[in-house]
């Protein structure tokens, strides 16, 4: 599947503001370069490795705060070349809603 680095450069921007990050520091926990990182966010890299965006993807996707499944999904929705940034928008909220609602009727369980 072809990787859309725009909507992945703005996953990753927001994910690193969230946790409060410089990209000095996100490279210190991906080994990505900071220069790699940039290109990224800006939505201008090109030609990036598999193991780079591999290291991206699971830092954006592991966070101690996050639900874990459903931030996957939505990196999944957001790297889609098929998808316009409106439509991923669209199917991340419905998969969310989809996962909460299902998650909370196992837990009353």
């Amino acid at each position: 599947m072809p990787i859309n680095i725009a909507s992945l450069g703005e996953r990753l921007r927001k994910t690193r503001i969230e946790r409060n990050l410089t990209l000095e520091e996100v490279k210190d926990q991906t080994g990505v370069s900071v220069a790699t990182l940039s290109r990224i966010e800006r939505g201008s890299a090109s030609n990036i490795k598999s193991n780079t965006m591999d290291s991206v993807s699971l830092w954006i996707a592991t966070d101690s705060e996050s639900t874990g499944t459903p931030d996957i999904v939505e990196l999944h929705l957001r790297a889609d070349k098929n998808l316009d940034h409106e439509s991923a928008d669209a199917l991340a909220k419905l998969f969310r809603t989809a996962y909460k609602t299902l998650a909370s009727r196992m837990d009353a369980k």
